[in-house]
């Protein structure tokens, strides 16, 4: 995820300021600075790898 997606739904659908209208300036920034750090410490995964994941997957009724 890109903080710029904050302006975008489902933000936007919650609230028409998106997240600026959820949360103060500087809890938008703690979390912005979390996602950039979560993207860019996170190993990409090949579609591969995400194909058997999900197949291995039960749905839980």
């Amino acid at each position: 995820m890109e903080p710029q997606q904050f302006a975008q739904p489902p933000f936007s659908d919650i609230h028409a300021d998106s997240v600026f209208g959820l949360f103060n300036d500087e809890q938008v920034k703690v979390i912005s600075s979390k996602i950039q750090w979560i993207n860019h410490n996170a190993e990409p995964m090949n579609e591969e790898v995400v194909m058997d994941k999900a197949a291995d997957q039960k749905p839980s009724y």
